[in-house]
């Protein structure tokens, strides 16, 4: 049988006609879309880092009673300083307010802000005695600005969280006290030292280290990087300066290529590749090993002070899906303070599978929401109760108290 095919005469189709064809399909369709995003100003989502404020405690807040000091940064070793204030630590008796530029989750005050208290003690949260009251069991909690709770109100941080949940049924008397000593920009070797040098004076029953992937690096790394964790604030160029679409697309880029950049960042002290250093601890850069040196140290600490200690890994909040980037540094760092004797809690597997925007203060400041704070309560009381089954009753002279262990 013949093989049918065009009829004599019949006009040949021209490759570059079909092509063209596209190409102009393809513009109008792009200016429709640029159309449809000037008309509903739908630019890539640019959000600035929070302001900070601060006023003395006993003032009142609002309006020009606010005044932007310098934030606190954190230095290597205490070393005194004018008024007596330890470099890093945020100054007592003072009110923070932080401020965002968008309430998208409707958390934050009308002025979209939040406001926590430092104590006399340079403590976040209320007031405290320095002398033990009798009977009481202190919990000392050390970390960084994910443990202060950035961002969160003082009775949504998983600290106080915990502290309402170990007084209940205590009949109006509480007896637990749990303190909150961290503060950003803090690594391992800073709490650990801090604690050592001015927190045992509060005679803590049990001290909570609370890590966080850039605790493994020293305080001028992280006060020069810190901000990169936050959304992509890369401002259009070439093109994208003119064109709503392309705007979207090279944000799009820069956003992943920012993430990658930080996966790496916060992976170079631990590691580069897990199969190859992970037997290998002393391959690990020198930041780490000032890292494992603090855990030491804390362990060290609480025996001679027959304290009860803990260490919580806190992940980052950022594709907590099977294949989150940190999980071998996770477990890198469990081993290790395993190895010392340091009862350990990931908070990883609490978090996996959550969508990690539903998580963050703001798009802007990816630190742990009130919800995140919650998800944490909940495990670390867990893990709270089994380090106090193991301990003796707080007060030989007080039979009556007893660690809460249910």
């Amino acid at each position: 049988m013949a093989k049918r095919g065009a009829p004599p005469g019949a006009p040949r189709a021209r490759p570059w006609f079909a092509a063209a064809a596209v190409l102009l399909g393809t513009a109008v369709g792009l200016l429709v879309l640029e159309i449809v995003l000037r008309t509903l100003d739908l630019q890539p989502a640019r959000y600035g880092a929070p302001d900070w404020y601060a006023i003395p405690r006993d003032s009142p807040s609002g309006g020009a009673a606010w005044d932007r000091p310098d934030r606190p940064q954190p230095h290597k070793r205490p070393s005194t300083v004018s008024r007596d204030i330890l470099p890093g630590e945020f100054v007592p008796g003072i009110r923070i307010r932080m401020v965002y530029p968008s309430n998208p989750r409707g958390y934050f005050d009308r002025g979209n802000g939040v406001e926590f208290a430092i104590n006399r003690l340079g403590l976040r949260g209320p007031e405290i005695s320095v002398e033990k009251p009798r009977g009481t069991f202190r919990v000392l909690g050390l970390g960084d600005s994910f443990t202060f709770g950035e961002g969160v109100r003082e009775e949504d941080t998983f600290l106080r969280r915990l502290e309402r949940r170990f007084n209940e049924g205590q009949g109006g008397s509480p007896r637990f006290e749990f303190l909150n000593a961290a503060c950003g920009g803090y690594n391992t070797a800073d709490e650990v030292l801090y604690l050592e040098r001015k927190w045992l004076a509060l005679a803590p029953d049990v001290v909570l280290i609370v890590f966080y992937l850039n605790d493994a690096y020293n305080h001028e790394t992280i006060m020069e990087m810190g901000e990169d964790v936050g959304a992509n604030l890369t401002q259009p160029s070439g093109l994208a300066r003119w064109s709503l679409v392309w705007d979207h697309v090279q944000h799009r880029v820069a956003t992943r290529r920012q993430a990658k950049r930080i996966e790496r960042f916060y992976r170079a002290p631990f590691f580069r590749e897990p199969g190859e250093y992970l037997p290998y601890a002393d391959a690990a850069k020198a930041d780490w090993r000032r890292t494992r040196a603090g855990f030491r140290r804390a362990a060290e600490i609480a025996e001679e002070a027959g304290l009860g200690i803990g260490l919580v890994l806190f992940p980052m909040l950022y594709e907590l899906d099977d294949d989150h980037p940190f999980t071998e540094v996770h477990r890198f760092v469990a081993a290790e303070a395993e190895r010392l004797g340091i009862p350990v809690l990931d908070l990883l597997p609490a978090f996996r599978g959550r969508d990690a925007k539903d998580l963050w203060v703001h798009p802007g400041d990816h630190h742990p929401n009130e919800r995140a704070h919650a998800i944490a309560a909940d495990e670390i009381e867990v893990f709270l109760n089994t380090i106090l089954e193991s301990m003796p009753p707080q007060d030989p002279d007080d039979d009556d108290f007893q660690p809460r262990t249910d």
